[in-house]
């Protein structure tokens, strides 16, 4: 009577490490990589949408070709095509283009008047507004061979505006953002491939 207790307990024992074996066997991972189509549908269940798993960021340079100014920029930019109605031109303006970038978070504007017989910069208003600002910082810069004064701004909104005067007409190029550096180099890269008409 004594051995049935101890044989049923060393079957429940070995009936016990078996379960255990095949459940320690059967967990494991598959040593056989993921197919991309198995990954692909996981993420889009885990997401609830369908997954992008390319990288579709716009990479290059494209060309504006104004009438007095021609430059590159970069291809991921956003272009600002759209103008309400009540936004009278002013007169004197003759190229404009503006885009921006999302990442990192940058507005360009470009804008080209008639100078009206202005010789210097400094009776241009957007001009005498930053001198007048303790804030921005004046340096000088070249584009296409011409002299031309750009300032900063490295306060909370960070801008970078250059302007200069060339065959009777102001150029002015602003960029504002959040990151300094890429400031910089937007700009940078914008007037060392500028070319004057």
């Amino acid at each position: 009577m004594k051995r049935k207790p101890i044989v049923l307990g060393i079957i429940f024992l070995l009936v016990l490490i078996a379960l255990g074996l095949a459940f320690f066997y059967f967990s494991q991972p598959s040593n056989k990589p993921l197919s991309d189509d198995f990954k692909k549908k996981a993420i889009e269940r885990m997401l609830g949408r369908q997954a992008v798993l390319t990288d579709i960021t716009i990479r290059g340079e494209s060309v504006f070709d104004g009438q007095n100014i021609s430059f590159s920029y970069p291809s991921k930019a956003v272009i600002y095509e759209y103008r309400e109605e009540s936004s009278s031109k002013d007169e004197s303006e003759l190229d404009d283009f503006s885009f921006d970038i999302k990442n990192p978070r940058m507005v360009f504007n470009l804008k080209v008047y008639e100078a009206n017989g202005m010789t210097l910069l400094s009776d241009f208003p957007a001009v005498k507004l930053r001198e007048s600002r303790s804030e921005y910082k004046k340096e000088e810069f070249m584009l296409d061979g011409q002299k031309g004064i750009v300032f900063s701004n490295n306060s909370s909104q960070i801008e970078k505006s250059g302007f200069l005067i060339y065959q009777d007409k102001i150029i002015t190029i602003s960029i504002t953002g959040s990151s300094e550096s890429e400031i910089s180099n937007l700009f940078s890269s914008i007037i060392t491939s500028s070319k004057l008409k």
